[in-house]
Protein backbone atom coordinates (compact mmCIF):
# COMPACT_ATOMS: atom_id res chain seq x y z
CA UNK A 1 0.00 0.00 0.00
CA UNK A 2 2.91 2.62 1.00
CA UNK A 3 4.48 1.83 -2.59
CA UNK A 4 1.26 2.95 -4.37
CA UNK A 5 1.96 6.82 -4.74
CA UNK A 6 5.21 5.76 -6.69
CA UNK A 7 3.40 3.50 -9.11
CA UNK A 8 0.83 6.00 -9.93
CA UNK A 9 3.78 8.42 -9.68
CA UNK A 10 5.64 6.85 -12.86
CA UNK A 11 3.05 5.81 -14.59
CA UNK A 12 3.08 7.10 -17.94
CA UNK A 13 6.71 8.05 -17.50
CA UNK A 14 9.70 6.39 -18.91
CA UNK A 15 11.28 5.01 -16.78
CA UNK A 16 15.12 2.84 -16.29
CA UNK A 17 16.32 1.82 -20.00
CA UNK A 18 19.61 1.11 -21.20
CA UNK A 19 20.20 4.30 -22.14
CA UNK A 20 19.60 5.86 -18.72
CA UNK A 21 21.29 2.46 -17.08
CA UNK A 22 24.64 3.32 -19.39
CA UNK A 23 24.59 7.42 -18.50
CA UNK A 24 24.10 6.28 -14.77
CA UNK A 25 27.06 4.16 -14.80
CA UNK A 26 29.29 6.72 -17.23
CA UNK A 27 28.42 9.24 -14.74
CA UNK A 28 29.42 7.47 -11.49
CA UNK A 29 32.63 6.45 -13.80
CA UNK A 30 32.97 10.01 -14.01
CA UNK A 31 32.51 10.83 -10.35
CA UNK A 32 34.77 8.38 -9.06
CA UNK A 33 37.49 9.55 -11.32
CA UNK A 34 36.94 13.22 -10.66
CA UNK A 35 38.00 12.64 -6.88
CA UNK A 36 40.97 10.69 -7.51
CA UNK A 37 42.33 13.64 -10.00
CA UNK A 38 40.45 15.91 -8.31
CA UNK A 39 39.37 17.76 -11.19
CA UNK A 40 35.92 20.01 -10.85
CA UNK A 41 35.25 19.82 -14.50
CA UNK A 42 35.19 16.04 -13.96
CA UNK A 43 32.42 16.60 -11.30
CA UNK A 44 30.68 18.83 -12.70
CA UNK A 45 30.15 16.30 -15.69
CA UNK A 46 29.09 13.47 -13.64
CA UNK A 47 26.39 15.76 -12.02
CA UNK A 48 25.28 16.19 -15.91
CA UNK A 49 24.95 13.04 -16.55
CA UNK A 50 22.89 12.28 -13.38
CA UNK A 51 20.65 15.42 -14.85
CA UNK A 52 20.26 13.67 -18.19
CA UNK A 53 19.36 10.31 -16.00
CA UNK A 54 16.86 11.66 -13.72
CA UNK A 55 15.26 13.78 -16.95
CA UNK A 56 15.04 10.52 -18.91
CA UNK A 57 13.60 8.88 -16.08
CA UNK A 58 11.00 11.13 -15.61
CA UNK A 59 9.99 11.76 -19.19
CA UNK A 60 6.48 11.62 -20.22
CA UNK A 61 7.69 12.04 -23.77
CA UNK A 62 7.93 7.98 -23.98
CA UNK A 63 8.33 8.19 -28.33
CA UNK A 64 11.30 10.00 -27.91
CA UNK A 65 13.18 8.45 -25.13
CA UNK A 66 12.13 4.99 -27.16
CA UNK A 67 13.26 6.45 -30.00
CA UNK A 68 16.96 7.82 -28.27
CA UNK A 69 17.26 4.19 -26.52
CA UNK A 70 16.91 2.50 -30.06
CA UNK A 71 19.78 4.41 -31.85
CA UNK A 72 21.89 3.99 -28.47
CA UNK A 73 21.53 0.19 -28.38
CA UNK A 74 22.08 -0.07 -32.74
CA UNK A 75 25.34 1.64 -31.93
CA UNK A 76 25.96 -0.74 -28.68
CA UNK A 77 25.14 -3.40 -30.66
CA UNK A 78 27.19 -2.51 -33.42
CA UNK A 79 30.72 -1.91 -31.24
CA UNK A 80 29.28 -5.77 -29.24
CA UNK A 81 29.42 -7.33 -32.54
CA UNK A 82 33.00 -5.92 -33.49
CA UNK A 83 34.58 -7.41 -30.35
CA UNK A 84 32.34 -10.84 -31.02
CA UNK A 85 34.29 -10.84 -34.52
CA UNK A 86 37.12 -10.49 -33.12
CA UNK A 87 36.94 -13.19 -30.32
CA UNK A 88 35.97 -15.27 -33.10
CA UNK A 89 38.66 -14.55 -35.24
CA UNK A 90 40.84 -15.31 -32.53
CA UNK A 91 39.61 -18.52 -31.19
CA UNK A 92 38.86 -20.11 -34.51
CA UNK A 93 42.46 -18.51 -36.08
CA UNK A 94 43.80 -22.04 -36.26
CA UNK A 95 40.87 -23.77 -38.17
CA UNK A 96 39.53 -20.95 -40.22
CA UNK A 97 40.48 -18.10 -42.06
CA UNK A 98 38.19 -15.12 -42.06
CA UNK A 99 38.11 -13.06 -45.56
CA UNK A 100 36.38 -10.17 -46.73
CA UNK A 101 34.02 -10.03 -49.79
CA UNK A 102 35.42 -7.80 -52.69
CA UNK A 103 31.64 -6.75 -53.20
CA UNK A 104 29.98 -6.25 -50.45
CA UNK A 105 33.02 -6.28 -47.36
CA UNK A 106 31.11 -8.85 -45.48
CA UNK A 107 33.29 -11.45 -43.37
CA UNK A 108 33.33 -14.87 -45.01
CA UNK A 109 35.05 -17.96 -42.91
CA UNK A 110 37.03 -20.77 -44.88
CA UNK A 111 38.80 -23.68 -43.42
CA UNK A 112 42.20 -23.58 -43.08
CA UNK A 113 44.58 -25.89 -44.73
CA UNK A 114 42.56 -26.12 -48.13
CA UNK A 115 44.62 -24.78 -51.07
CA UNK A 116 43.68 -22.03 -53.44
CA UNK A 117 39.77 -22.49 -53.27
CA UNK A 118 36.57 -20.52 -54.70
CA UNK A 119 34.54 -18.92 -52.19
CA UNK A 120 30.67 -17.59 -52.88
CA UNK A 121 29.30 -14.65 -50.75
CA UNK A 122 26.10 -15.67 -49.28
CA UNK A 123 25.29 -12.13 -48.81
CA UNK A 124 26.15 -10.62 -52.67
CA UNK A 125 26.32 -13.88 -54.30
CA UNK A 126 30.09 -12.94 -55.94
CA UNK A 127 32.31 -15.36 -56.16
CA UNK A 128 36.30 -15.11 -56.11
CA UNK A 129 39.30 -17.25 -55.28
CA UNK A 130 41.24 -17.38 -52.47
CA UNK A 131 44.49 -19.57 -50.64
CA UNK A 132 43.77 -20.77 -47.39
Amino acid sequence: MSMNWLRRFMYGRNGVDQLSLAALILGMLISITAQLVRLPLLSLLSWLCMVVVFYRMFSRNLYKRREENMKFMGVLNRIKGWFQLRYRMVRDSRTYKYLKCPGCRQRIRAPRGKGRIRVTCQKCRESFECRT
